[in-house]
């Protein structure tokens, strides 16, 4: 089918606009997609967090309650206990008539052998330890209660009143005894009409006999409370917490608890693995991030599944506003091209009708044609060159012979040229072929070498990797030796505190200035495994940054306050210099960024003698927030400064002035700056003192509001 080129010109306009408008549409579909792909990423990224929170804080729980077991009191009044029980004729008689009594008793009423269990002085430890300090630490009580069986399985010290006086025949205290702990699921303690999650800890002598088992009892609302505090990036977005069998145990808002989505679509689809996709919960669309637990350490988890989910109505309404305003933008363009694309293809194509017909008569011969078009753009001067190209075809018609005799001269002489150049072209290419051989050989050579220096890089490679695996290894080492640590130096730390409280008789002066001189000991042992542990999870990457907006004004007031003290008790003068508009917002780690200042204080102060001087001021520069400290120290010799951010280094004149030091505060302080995207800097003179410089970004948020 033959198409005029007006037709041709239109179609043309009409395929190049259609082909832009579909090239829009697909780049709208395709961010979309994007849209969806971003926001699941960071919804997953909440939701691993999230989980990881959770089973941390169960293990945090776990090892708090395994801590609390190595306690001297505890583990005499167990052994005791047994004892008294190994001597009894009929121990199993005497238990099952104890329990039938405990059982028989009124429920609201306690006995005076209850009575005497809940006072008991290892039952006002529990409650202590695990209900008033909590309650008093989080405004709010994390457990329901705690109580603990001796190895016959029976009530030796509790916190209130339990259903049964013997535990051993119960799930729980078989697999605690048999597996070290055992964490339950989520239950209904109808009791304290309260949702719990009871976890059990066997309780092990010095010598590894068995002794009991504690039972602690957390309420599932403090365990969830990570999940209030998650900020909601969109208006609809929910959190749900199911069981491995999808029962619901947690979710934003009002929610059934224990209600059963086993066979609700979101559910099916998250039950392995993480992810995200698109389904419906209710009468909504919505975008789920998925994650399971997967426990934290020695815990496993308890094959929880997380969502998190957002209406996409919400999430997609502005690509979609904007897809809706791209379809009726491209109608009315597509209308407007094709009117354009008529008129201008018919301008077009009726001169080139004339010219079409110009050119036939002048291929039959007909050179006296003449072409009239009114246009002066393109057209109109190719139909000049039309007429003027006719005109020159005659004067050529009239000198042709003549013009040809002159050219068939004009090739003769280059014929002649042209073999003179090819016999001389023939030589240079024999010269070239010589030169081409001489560089080859060179060429071989080069390669030779190249191979020596290629065997030579690869082993500088593989020396490098063993180097990494080797340093790899050494903070692997070092996380697990300060974990090992610091387990029996706490319980050192706290046999020490109960000798120096004197819980377990009078201390004469001689002996409490011992117990007093290796509490202090202890301590700086366990500062030390604690600033291994910083090192080795900030090289392995576990540091666990939580990064939020915030100003550092009460970061520092706390700070500066305890080391204020300390400054005067040591004689040694302090200031602290604030911009009186207040500090602007930063993104930092609170913990973090306490940890820097605390260290660069904490040298200040140490490394001063009585009567100097300590200044610290907080300045707003530009695009930074600057923290400087300025001290009339020690110093550092001018050879060592180079070195005071690497890891273990002490100065010289700082081992003799202070014994006592790590040399890891500088090293972190650095990465934990670093890490927050500043830089941090280092100035000194012996005898003299030192200056630290903390540089933090400004976020662009903050530059552009003010």
């Amino acid at each position: 089918m033959k198409f005029s080129i007006g037709t041709k010109l239109f179609l043309s306009f009409l395929c190049v606009l259609s082909f832009a408008l579909g090239v829009g549409i697909y780049f709208l579909v395709v961010t979309e997609k994007a849209l969806q792909e971003a926001v699941g990423q960071t919804s997953l990224f909440l939701a691993e967090d999230l989980i990881e929170r959770i089973d941390k804080d169960i293990f945090d729980k776990i090892e708090q309650i395994q801590l609390y077991v190595q306690d001297t009191p505890l583990q005499e009044e167990l052994q005791s206990s047994n004892q008294a029980f190994e001597e009894l004729s009929d121990s199993l008689d005497y238990i099952q008539k104890q329990d039938e009594v405990w059982r028989a008793f009124p429920e609201q009423e306690v006995s005076p052998f209850m009575e005497e269990l809940i006072t008991g002085k290892i039952s006002d430890s529990l409650r202590n330890e695990f209900l008033v300090f909590w309650e008093q630490k989080y405004g709010f009580p994390a457990y329901g209660e705690v109580f603990v069986t001796n190895r016959y399985g029976v009530n030796i010290a509790q916190t209130g009143k339990t259903s049964d006086y013997y535990q051993a025949d119960e799930a729980w205290w078989q697999k605690a005894m048999e597996n070290g702990f055992f964490v339950d699921n989520i239950e209904y303690d109808e009791s304290a009409q309260i949702w719990t999650m009871p976890i059990g800890v066997r309780i092990d002598g010095e010598q590894g006999e068995f002794l009991g088992v504690i039972k602690a009892i957390p309420l599932a609302q403090e365990l969830f409370a990570q999940a209030e505090l998650t900020g909601k990036r969109y208006e609809t977005t929910r959190i749900w917490l199911l069981t491995a069998e999808g029962n619901l145990i947690y979710s934003t808002g009002s929610f059934q608890m224990f209600r059963d989505l086993s066979q609700e679509d979101f559910f099916q689809r998250s039950r392995k693995g993480q992810g995200f996709f698109v389904s419906t919960e209710g009468e909504s669309e919505k975008l789920f991030a998925y994650v399971q637990s997967g426990g934290f350490r020695d815990f496993s988890g308890l094959g929880w599944t997380l969502l998190i989910g957002h209406d996409t109505s919400e999430v997609f309404a502005p690509i979609r506003n904007l897809q809706r305003t791209f379809i009726l933008v491209g109608i009315v363009l597509f209308l407007l091209a094709a009117t354009f694309a008529v008129v201008f293809s018919r301008m077009i194509s009726l001169p080139l009708k004339k010219l079409t017909m110009a050119a036939e008569l002048i291929s039959k011969g007909n050179l006296d044609v003449s072409i009239e078009v009114m246009s002066q753009d393109e057209i109109g001067k190719l139909a000049e060159a039309f007429g003027n190209m006719t005109k020159e075809l005659r004067e050529l018609y009239a000198s042709l012979e003549q013009k040809v005799q002159a050219r068939t001269e004009e090739l003769k002489s280059q014929v002649i040229e042209l073999d003179k150049t090819a016999k001389l072209l023939v030589r240079r290419d024999l010269e070239l072929s010589e030169i081409r051989e001489r560089e080859q050989s060179k060429l071989k050579e080069l390669d030779v070498n190249s191979r020596r220096l290629v065997r030579r890089d690869f082993e500088l490679m593989q020396a490098n990797e063993k180097l990494r695996e080797m340093d790899h290894i050494k903070s692997e080492f070092v996380s697990i030796a300060a974990h090992q640590l610091r387990t029996p130096l706490t319980g050192i730390k706290w046999t020490l505190y109960s000798l120096l409280e004197e819980d377990v008789g009078k201390l004469n002066a001689e002996q409490k200035k011992f117990a007093t001189d290796s509490y202090r000991s202890t301590n700086r042992l366990i500062e030390l495994v604690n600033d291994l542990l910083d090192v080795a999870r900030l090289e392995e990457g576990r540091a666990g940054f939580v990064m939020r907006q915030q100003a550092l004004d009460p970061i520092i007031a706390k700070t500066v306050k305890r080391f204020k003290k300390a400054a005067k008790e040591k004689g040694i003068s302090f200031s602290l210099e604030l911009p009186s508009s207040g500090l602007p917002l930063i993104s930092c780690d609170d913990e973090k960024i306490g940890i820097v200042l605390e260290n660069v204080l904490d040298n200040a102060v140490k490394y001063t003698p009585p009567g100097g001087k300590i200044k610290m001021s907080v300045k707003e520069e530009k695009n930074h927030l600057t923290i400087k400290v300025q001290d009339t120290g020690i110093g550092v010799p001018s050879e060592q400064v180079s070195r005071v951010f690497s890891k273990f280094f002490r100065g010289e004149n700082a081992r003799l002035y202070q014994t006592s030091g790590t040399g890891l505060g500088l090293y972190l302080a650095q990465n934990i700056v670093e890490y927050h995207g500043g830089t941090i800097s280092f100035a000194s003179k012996e005898n003299e003192g030192s200056t630290i410089t903390l540089s933090l970004p400004i976020p662009e948020q903050k530059k552009t509001s003010d």
